[in-house]
């Protein structure tokens, strides 16, 4: 059965019609280009900014609001809205002392509800929660001139070469963390130091942000998997298929691209395969390098071994050794055939075991095969025409039947599988 879904009743809009606030909200986007992330507003008055923020991005928005008048009429119009509580969150609280994390706000705003007349201790906490390393506040002329508000941002330590006026605005875009330090290669740099040179972090250390990547595209700690590189504000973690970038001073995941086999394992002694520099993420899978675009997580280039690969055809059967360790090895064997093209695995292992053999194969013994038909010129990502994953479970200790699970890709062909378990697996 299934039970019904109540959800509260949306106005389309719980405001009347101010063509002021959309612009402003219109020309906060086009100016600073953030339109993701986390933005702090300072003084949520009625709420309308927020609202034509967030119908204008994807920005999750925090308000704080002295007035609690004020606050609770926001929130009930929000909540009109469908966006309190899921985009907007209204905080009744001081604004010359913000109960926030340092660094987390990509974006900081202000409407006809802040006032510069705070002194120097809001300006302080305004600039202690601007994210470094391009983190923008947009203080905007509705209810004092751009200068006033460029003073009041100076008395708190914000420094001139940041700062940009104009006659709608007064602009911030603050730089890099003077002595942060960065983490470009598995054991810091290409030289192997083992040391970042930060000179910031010390003890005692705190909490900065939680959630995600999370486990799901992960690989387990125990497997010695490559370390997350990070430079620029930017965090880069690789998973089993997928490089996922976040932001490094709030969490936000910012981009996650798709790369078969991307994730090393045992990296102690197979070395890391991952690395960054200002403008790009590097990661070697196979005989493949792939550089990433860092802000957009778009693949820029392919780096190949610059040797001529072997050619060969399957009109008869071709064996293909595949070696992990002294219990877990086997052969592929391909060969193409009028019914289509026959695959035949051999498992050398003392205990086939797969507990997961329907939810999720790759939690015990499988064969995880990749599959990429495209000409060599095409190739790169997992995902595209003519590439697909298969994961095959033979016949276990559990099960004495052999069983297949489409994987990653956006077709698979039809397929038969069949195998029984033999003494040497």
């Amino acid at each position: 059965a299934n039970p019904p879904t109540i959800s509260p009743a949306v106005e389309d809009s719980p405001y009347p019609v101010d063509r002021r606030s959309a612009a402003l909200a219109g020309r906060i986007i086009k100016e600073t280009g953030v339109t993701a992330g986390y933005c702090l507003q300072l003084g949520s008055g009625d709420g309308r900014l927020a609202y034509d923020l967030a119908k204008r991005s994807d920005l999750n928005i925090y308000c704080i609001e002295p007035d609690a008048e004020k606050v609770a009429a926001a929130r009930k119009a929000l909540d009109a809205a469908g966006l309190y509580g899921v985009r907007v969150t209204v905080h009744q609280g001081s604004l010359d002392k913000l109960a926030y994390p340092a660094h987390f706000a990509n974006l900081i705003v202000s409407g006809s509800g802040f006032s510069p007349d705070l002194g120097a201790a809001g300006a302080t906490e305004m600039y202690r929660v601007l994210r470094p390393c391009g983190g923008v506040a947009y203080l905007a002329a509705e209810a004092a001139p751009s200068g006033q508000l460029a003073k009041w941002a100076s008395s708190g330590g914000v420094p001139a070469r940041e700062m940009r006026t104009s006659a709608e605005a007064a602009r911030i875009v603050r730089g890099a963390l003077r002595g942060a330090g960065e983490w470009t290669h598995q054991y810091a740099d290409a030289g192997k130091s083992g040391c970042s040179n930060d000179q910031l972090v010390k003890w005692p250390l705190k909490l900065l942000w939680f959630g995600k990547p999370g486990p799901a595209h992960i690989i387990s700690r125990h497997w010695k998997p490559s370390a997350p590189v990070s430079i620029n504000g930017r965090l880069f973690v690789a998973g089993q298929h997928t490089i996922i970038a976040v932001d490094a001073y709030n969490g936000y995941e910012l981009w996650a691209t798709d790369l078969p086999a991307v994730g090393r394992m045992r990296v102690s002694s197979a070395g890391g395969n991952f690395a960054a520099d200002a403008d790009s993420v590097y990661a070697a899978t196979g005989s493949v390098c792939f550089r990433l675009d860092a802000e957009t997580g778009e693949i820029q280039q392919l780096y190949r071994i610059p040797t001529r690969a072997a050619r060969f055809v399957l009109d008869q059967p071709r064996t293909f050794e595949l070696n992990l360790d002294d219990k877990h090895s086997g052969t592929v064997t391909i060969q193409a055939t009028a019914e289509g093209l026959v695959a035949r695995l051999v498992t050398v292992d003392d205990n086939v075991t797969n507990l997961h053999r329907e939810d999720n194969p790759s939690l015990g013994d499988c064969w995880e095969l990749f599959f990429d038909l495209r000409p060599a010129a095409e190739r790169g990502g997992l995902y595209g025409q003519g590439t697909f994953q298969i994961l095959v479970v033979p016949a276990t200790t559990e099960e004495d039947v052999t069983s297949y699970k489409p994987g990653a890709g956006s077709a698979h062909p039809e397929l038969t599988v069949a195998g029984a378990l033999t003494d040497t697996g």
